[in-house]
């Protein structure tokens, strides 16, 4: 119903946000490089490709922190926030950036102060674009689409909560049509019963109405195409409310499946910007953390080649993305052939379900205590993150012989790429039980965004020095 509108105004407000975001960073520039005392900044085209990177980032991140979600009910105090949280993050990645390149021409002071500005400068803008808007509707609530509701259901309270909360859309819901005629004249669910559904035609030749939105149970879909017709006979459009019982975690949503319009159902993080930022940040921090951590692989290397035979490397075969199968690479932190002698110490096992795990392995070599103390043996992940077997944040993959002894709603952990760290990586690793590390990679799929990758990333280096739960 709004979806276009919708578009066209994310559009718009992209573009005037990146305006206002390359005109903070000129002004930054222009006021640092004029206060008297200071050394100047180098010439403004050497700063270009920082400006580029920046445009780009701030194209992403406020897409995928729901800055421009017009058609869902957000405060401005929590659109303010998700601007927050762009320029935190992205701010955040443009100085690790330069860190990695061992880039120091580039002042640190400048780029913070460009966060600030650019903050107050977009903020300020949502404040004054809701009051405009706002203003603009009220003067004009004449040309309100009117919208009639044929059924009851729980999709026509929601239909109704969302459009009283959000009257800067424009909408006004005019009432329901329903089958039960003991109804009528009744206040169900928000929403003033205004006859029967059999009547709607007659109803649409009588009253202004500008969109008819269909909520109805299963057992009333065969009176559909009869309610349609009617629609379409006097021009006005028509939605049909998807209700389906289904739990809180899957997401429906009309697509376009190979050209055949279809419902979809997702319990899955929906692909897009957000998700393409992630495929992006994951190689390019891959790569070059593989480049800056060589020295201390070189030191493990040695550490592992001297202090016990056997190969570097600990390869093991682990279940990926909906079970693909791949291997996993570990620097060795075992006796050569520890996977063989498990049989003979299943006793000692300290992790309820099908994970093996002891707190002192007695298959642990010396050097092999200090990395995985240490979470040193993890580091040639990086790899399968290159590749794109891991992610960087993701459920941990699994070996496949615990995949078989899963339950059929732990299964759905694989539903997306398994990473380096996770929940259950920064709340106590292996000192949680089996079931709790279920439930936490079930709650970081339902509740994924790049804002929680980034703050689990945060909370893993704490986690990793402080050795909680490595064993």
């Amino acid at each position: 119903m709004l979806r276009r509108q919708a578009y066209i105004y994310s559009r718009i407000a992209i573009v005037i946000d990146l305006a206002i975001t390359a005109c903070s960073f000129l002004l930054t520039y222009y006021v640092r490089n004029n206060i008297p005392g200071l050394i100047g900044l180098y010439p403004l085209g050497y700063y270009a490709w920082i400006l580029f990177a920046i445009l780009f980032l701030w194209a992403i991140l406020l897409t995928s922190f729901g800055v421009y979600d017009f058609l869902k009910s957000r405060s401005l105090v929590n659109i303010c926030l998700a601007i927050l949280k762009t320029i935190v993050v992205g701010m955040t990645i443009i100085i690790v950036v330069l860190f990695l390149l061992r880039d120091h021409t580039i002042s640190r002071v400048f780029l913070l102060s460009f966060g600030g500005l650019n903050f107050i400068f977009l903020a300020s803008e949502k404040v004054f674009l809701t009051f405009l808007q706002k203003s603009a509707v009220q003067a004009k609530r004449y040309h309100w689409t009117q919208i009639l509701v044929v059924g009851s259901g729980r999709g026509a309270e929601c239909l109704v909560e969302m459009v009283e909360g959000n009257p800067h859309w424009g909408l006004k819901i005019l009432g329901c049509l329903d089958f039960d005629s003991s109804k009528v004249g009744k206040i169900i669910r928000g929403c003033r019963i205004l006859g029967l559904a059999s009547n709607l035609q007659e109803f649409l030749r009588s009253h202004v109405v500008d969109q008819v939105v269909f909520s109805l149970p299963f057992k009333f879909w065969d009176r559909i195409p009869e309610l349609l017709r009617a629609c379409e006979e006097v021009g006005v459009s028509s939605h049909i409310l998807a209700e389906f019982s289904h739990s809180g975690s899957v997401r429906i949503e009309a697509s376009d499946l190979f050209g055949i319009p279809a419902l979809s159902f997702s319990t899955t993080p929906e692909w897009g910007w957000a998700m393409l930022f992630k495929e992006i940040f994951d190689r390019v921090i891959a790569f070059f953390l593989l480049i800056i951590l060589s020295p201390l692989f070189l030191v493990i290397v040695l550490g592992i080649k001297f202090s016990s035979p056997g190969p570097i490397l600990f390869r093991q075969q682990r279940c990926g993305l909906n079970g693909r199968k791949f291997t996993l690479y570990k620097f060795r932190s075992m006796v050569e052939n520890a996977e063989k002698m498990q049989e003979q110490i299943k006793d000692l096992n300290e992790t309820a379900g099908p994970v093996f795990k002891i707190r002192s392995d007695p298959r642990l070599t010396t050097f092999g205590r200090i990395l995985r103390r240490s979470t040193l043996d993890e580091l040639p992940q990086l790899i399968n993150v290159l590749k794109g077997e891991m992610s960087l944040v993701g459920p941990r993959p699994p070996i496949l012989s615990e995949v078989e002894k899963y339950d059929i709603w732990q299964r759905r952990r694989l539903s997306v790429k398994p990473g380096m760290t996770c929940l259950w990586q920064v709340r106590g690793r292996s000192e949680l039980s089996f079931e709790k590390w279920m439930e936490l990679d079930l709650a970081y799929i339902d509740n994924w965004s790049l804002w929680l990758d980034f703050k689990i990333l945060w909370k893993t280096f704490p986690a990793v020095l402080s050795g909680r739960g490595a064993y």
